[in-house]
């Protein structure tokens, strides 16, 4: 939304925290303030990403974000890439990502990624 470019060598050695949703999704927006509140626990460490991946189109984004507080870089419409690459099938959905590039956390709720976030 703001231009940043995110990809697997932008992304290199850090730990990438991926939120993957939807402006219509009531769990999705009621996480919201709680994941918030995680960047900010967060926001001293120039290793960790928080990235939304949001199937809606960018003007609908930017609309939902400018009545609604969330603190994660946003991509809009990626819809495909959601669907198609990583094959989600229900939403909100999150993913760790380790300094290496591996997965290691897929949760549909954010306390999971508190959990993994922890332990990393």
């Amino acid at each position: 939304m703001k231009g940043k470019v995110y990809s697997p060598q932008t992304m290199v050695g850090k730990i990438v925290v991926l939120k993957c949703w939807f402006v219509h999704c009531v769990a999705c927006v009621a996480e919201m303030p709680a994941l918030n509140a995680l960047k900010q626990r967060y926001q001293d460490r120039s290793d960790i990403e928080f990235v939304s991946l949001c199937l809606d189109p960018k003007d609908k984004v930017a609309t939902f974000l400018g009545k609604t507080k969330f603190d994660y870089a946003t991509v809009a419409n990626q819809t495909k890439y959601l669907e198609n690459q990583l094959k989600i099938g229900s939403y909100p959905m999150h993913f760790v990502v380790n300094k290496q590039g591996l997965v290691v956390k897929q949760v549909n709720r954010y306390q999971g990624v508190v959990y993994t976030l922890n332990k990393m």
